[in-house]
């Protein structure tokens, strides 16, 4: 039960008559079977042990979706609606997938992992849309793909390896792209899935005694990004929802644990789990106030440059402290990279920020142990993200300074 609008649409009282807006109402029923398999065997090939894996699922799912029915104007939960549901439908999904893995050993120091993912399946709409045409609702998605991938890991010395991987992934068309979400939008009938792929080439040590570190660089690919585009047809002007391009993300990860000061009954280390990536639109266009516009070489959203975890632990006798700090630094909302945000707050910058928390935990006995924390140590008052759909496009607040306390029991 939802009353939509904007962000800055007040929920008042109308003068006229007296009451709230109608409350929206949506309801949805599922019915989910998933079965899954895995199977995980070691055999020997001249002369070394080798691992293969196989794992299946099977999924099937049924929903009852119906949506923007007109509700109360009353201030109690109440479902009950005035009239029909704009959105009727039975939406249905099954799949099956197989995943093949086999771990060879070259030699005593290299292994190289090759898989396959095979995935076929179909989607299926069928129901009533007030606003479009009774013909164009049912809808069937089908899909087959075949994913591969391998990796490889060469152990240099007993604390020291180098990794590096390449794997294809997709993401194929869901429900939620083929329904249209008023009149005056319109889903293209020659939607593709999107499909990319990940490398990976990293090194991990830990012969210093006291500090382990691991560094990765890796490489992104999404082609196909699924987005809006200006269309005319018959004279008219209508948003049309595609495949709106291609994007690339670079970047690296570094993460290390060091060892500050050990003593007989004491110790401090600190830690940092840091990124750097440069997500960017390869090409695409889409829908903007002046037209289709070209968003290649625009940052992707919801994609910060930025992103750092760090902690620094201390032990005394049975006490533990941890101190973490978080930054995330700044995204764009939309691929068009607004920077100013309308009056609705829907798009534009979504600030960096930073964020502290406190936890400590005291064994009291061995069956016995006692935590404490504060998240949000400093108060900051920050968001993470301008939601376009539910509940409304604006912005999601987060929570400020809370403190939890709990106890732990070993029986």
């Amino acid at each position: 039960v939802t009353f939509d609008g904007f962000a800055n649409k007040p929920d008042l009282i109308d003068p006229a008559t007296g009451e709230y807006a109608p409350r929206n109402v949506d309801i949805d029923n599922y019915h989910t079977r998933t079965t899954e398999g895995r199977l995980i065997h070691s055999y020997r090939l001249g002369g070394r042990k080798n691992n293969f894996s196989a794992n299946f699922r099977y999924f099937n799912n049924s929903m009852d979706r119906r949506q923007r029915g007109e509700g109360t104007t009353g201030s109690d939960y109440d479902i009950s609606i005035t009239g029909d549901f704009q959105r009727d439908m039975n939406l249905k999904s099954e799949s099956f997938a197989i995943a093949l893995e086999n771990q060879l050993f070259l030699s005593e120091k290299l292994s190289i992992t090759p898989g396959i993912r095979i995935e076929t399946g179909s989607s299926k709409m069928t129901g009533r849309i007030d606003y479009i045409e009774e013909t164009q609702v049912p809808k069937t998605i089908a899909y087959d793909f075949a994913t591969l991938g391998i990796k490889a890991n060469y152990q240099l010395n007993t604390y020291s390896r180098i990794y590096g991987g390449f794997s294809q992934a997709n993401r194929p068309v869901i429900f939620q792209d083929i329904i249209p979400g008023n009149p005056l939008m319109l889903i293209s009938d020659d939607l593709e899935d999107s499909f990319g792929y990940n490398a990976e080439l990293g090194w991990e040590n830990s012969s210093i005694p006291g500090l382990k570190y691991n560094i990765t660089l890796f490489q992104t690919s999404i082609g196909n990004r699924l987005g809006n585009i200006f269309v005319e047809q018959e004279g008219q002007t209508f948003i049309q929802k595609t495949n709106i391009g291609n994007s690339l993300t670079n970047g690296i990860e570094f993460y290390l644990d060091y060892q500050l000061w050990k003593g007989n009954n004491w110790n401090m280390s600190f830690y940092t789990s840091t990124s750097l990536m440069d997500a960017r639109y390869s090409s695409g266009e889409i829908a903007g106030e002046e037209g289709n516009q070209d968003i290649s070489g625009n940052r992707v959203e919801a994609a910060p440059k930025w992103l750092s975890r760090n902690g620094l632990t201390g032990h005394f006798k049975r006490l533990q402290i941890l101190l973490q700090h978080q930054f995330v630094g700044d995204t764009y909302a939309d691929a068009l990279n607004t920077d100013t945000p309308p009056e609705s707050g829907a798009v534009g910058i979504v600030p960096s920020y930073h964020v502290w928390d406190l936890n400590t935990s005291y064994q009291v006995s061995p069956n016995f142990i006692v935590r404490a924390g504060i998240n949000n140590l400093l108060n900051e008052s920050y968001f993470t993200k301008r939601p376009q759909m539910y509940p409304g496009p604006g912005i999601w607040a987060s929570d400020g300074r809370g403190f939890v306390v709990s106890l732990g029991f070993k029986l």
